[in-house]
């Protein structure tokens, strides 16, 4: 299907207000750092990532704890994941960046934190407060307020926004606009081609048809960015979430035909399989990463 049909319309998936509940994740308090051993050992490597591949200022830590990050930091898995958790944007101090869809807010503080000057579009009420709340991040509700006083920034990112919407083309062409001369434009979506889709089905929580309206493979984002006037634009694809794909998308199966498989043994072991599959395998990531630089 995902060779012939590129992209997918979820009919009804209008994504009405009503099915964003309050325990939606976007509506929660967020965390805003790491609070275990464990969580402090993934933010270390996930630092010695942004060092090293994208120039980020480095933290001061122990010697150990800077040898153990770097050498984790080798490994392709936490460099993918690592790269994610900041859009796959390099270091720009004092740059000015705006997150589309940005929920709690908890990727803008993040940003924040590591030198960017930060705004918010979420038209989520409920997500805007939590974001200003939580994190005291600036948010408004719609793009327009932002087009109107002329804004241009470094970077504008839109993370699992554009499945969502009515009209992506409109929203990227939008988004574009507002970009400055070499600045970047970053969109991460599900991608209908996975091998998790594949696998899964109906189940594959990138369906979410009660808030996705449009599901897009790589050929139809490319073809999407050029029908928004998007040029130069990279469309690339990651891995990180492929075991939390396929944990979800099997308990949906699980409750709703049953199994005779052990509860623990599949979802465990499906999930690492998964993992190391799309590894492998470019093409069937979960989500489709495109990367835009506007000619200076």
């Amino acid at each position: 299907m995902c060779d012939t049909e590129p992209i997918l319309w979820m009919e009804g998936g209008s994504a009405p207000r009503a099915n964003y509940s309050s325990d939606y994740y976007t509506h929660q308090a967020a965390r805003r750092l790491p609070n275990t051993f464990i969580d402090r050992l993934g933010f270390l490597a996930a630092h010695a990532v942004w060092v090293a591949k994208l120039g980020y200022p480095p933290l001061r830590a122990s010697a150990i704890s800077n040898f153990f990050a770097k050498s984790v930091s080798l490994l392709p898995p936490v460099v993918d994941k690592a790269s994610g958790a900041v859009m796959w944007l390099p270091s720009a101090r004092g740059g000015r960046l705006l997150d589309v869809g940005c929920g709690d807010g908890h990727f803008l503080a993040r940003m924040r934190d590591l030198g960017w000057t930060v705004v918010g579009v979420e038209p989520d009420m409920e997500a805007a407060a939590v974001a200003q709340k939580t994190f005291g991040v600036s948010v408004v509700q719609n793009l327009t307020e932002l087009s109107a006083d002329g804004a241009r920034y470094d970077a504008i990112t839109l993370s699992h926004v554009i499945e969502h919407v009515e009209d992506p083309i409109t929203l990227l062409h939008v988004c574009c606009g507002l970009v400055r001369a070499g600045g970047t434009l970053v969109v991460v979506t599900p991608n209908v081609g996975s091998a998790g889709h594949r696998l899964l089905g109906e189940f594959w929580p990138g369906l979410d048809p009660a808030r996705h309206k449009y599901l897009f493979g790589m050929s139809a984002m490319r073809a999407v960015a050029a029908r928004a006037g998007i040029i130069a634009a990279n469309v690339d694809a990651t891995y990180r979430w492929a075991p939390w794909v396929w944990r979800t998308g099997w308990h949906l199966r699980t409750a709703v035909r049953g199994s005779q498989w052990p509860k623990i043994l599949i979802p465990l072991v499906g999930a690492a399989l998964l993992y190391l599959f799309e590894w492998g395998v470019h093409g069937l990531r979960e989500e489709l990463v495109l990367v835009a630089r506007k000619p200076a």
